[in-house]
C-alpha cells in the first residue's frame, strides 16, 4: 500500500469514528430531552403529592405514595444542578403494605446560598421530576443573591425573630433613594438595581444595626 492510499484509509477511519460519535451524542440528547419526562411521568403516577421546601438551614421533603405501591426502596437525591445528583437518604420498601403512605425526610446538609435540586427515585419505577429550593446562610451578616446585582436580586439578612426591620438606601451624596420596613429576612432590590453607581444602605432593628454598599453596574 502506497503512502497516499494509507492516508486515505486513516482519514476514512476517522470519519467513521466522528460519525458514530455524532450519533451517540444525538442519542444521549434525545434521552435527556424526551425520555426523562416520560420516566418521571411513570414514577409520579404512583404519587399523591410531592414537595420540597426550605426549613431554616435545612430542606424538608414530603411525599405520599398511592395505595398499591409496595416493596420498592425509595431514595432521596440532592443536586447542585439538574444533571448531577447524590443520594442523601433511603426508605427501604416493606412488602405487603399496600395502603396510601406519607413520608417526611429532612436534608440536614443542603447546599448553602444557591438552588438545591431534589428528586426521588421510586424503586424500579424511576425518578420523579425535580423540586428546587434556595437555602440561605446569612451567618456572616448580609448576602445578595443573585450576584452580580440585577432586578431579581434580594438582600438577605438574619431575622429569625421576624421583628420589624427598617432599610434605608441612599446615594453617596446622602440623598435617600428608598426606605422600606419589613419583618421578613430579605428585601427585594428590584428598584435599587435600576440605578447605576454606588448605593449605600442601613439595616436596623431592635437587635441589629448593619451598614454596607451595593455596586450597580
Amino acid at each position: 500500500m502506497n503512502i497516499i492510499a494509507h492516508f486515505k484509509n486513516v482519514i476514512g477511519g476517522k470519519s467513521i469514528i466522528l460519525h458514530c460519535l455524532k450519533i451517540y451524542l444525538f442519542f444521549i440528547g434525545f434521552c435527556i430531552l424526551y425520555l426523562q419526562p416520560v420516566i418521571a411521568q411513570e414514577a409520579e403516577s404512583f404519587l399523591v403529592s410531592y414537595n420540597a421546601s426550605t426549613l431554616g438551614n435545612k430542606i424538608l421533603v414530603t411525599w405520599t405514595t398511592k395505595s398499591g405501591f409496595t416493596c420498592q426502596d425509595i431514595h432521596i437525591e440532592l443536586g447542585s444542578d439538574t444533571f448531577n445528583y447524590t443520594r442523601v437518604g433511603t426508605y427501604y420498601g416493606i412488602c405487603g403494605d399496600t395502603s396510601e403512605k406519607g413520608y417526611t425526610y429532612i436534608i440536614e446538609s443542603p447546599i448553602k446560598n444557591k438552588l438545591n435540586y431534589i428528586r426521588i427515585e421510586l424503586g424500579n419505577y424511576g425518578y420523579t421530576h425535580y423540586e428546587s429550593t434556595l437555602v440561605i446562610d446569612v451567618s456572616k451578616g448580609v448576602l445578595v443573591l443573585p450576584h452580580p446585582l440585577n432586578i431579581e436580586s434580594n438582600l438577605y439578612f438574619n431575622n429569625v425573630a421576624k421583628e420589624p426591620v427598617e432599610a434605608i438606601f441612599y446615594s453617596i451624596k446622602g440623598d435617600i433613594i428608598k426606605q422600606i420596613t419589613t419583618n421578613k429576612n430579605y428585601i427585594s432590590l428590584e428598584q435599587i438595581a435600576r440605578k447605576r453607581g454606588v448605593i449605600l444602605y442601613v439595616l436596623k432593628s431592635e437587635s441589629f444595626y448593619l451598614r454596607g454598599k451595593l455596586v450597580v453596574q
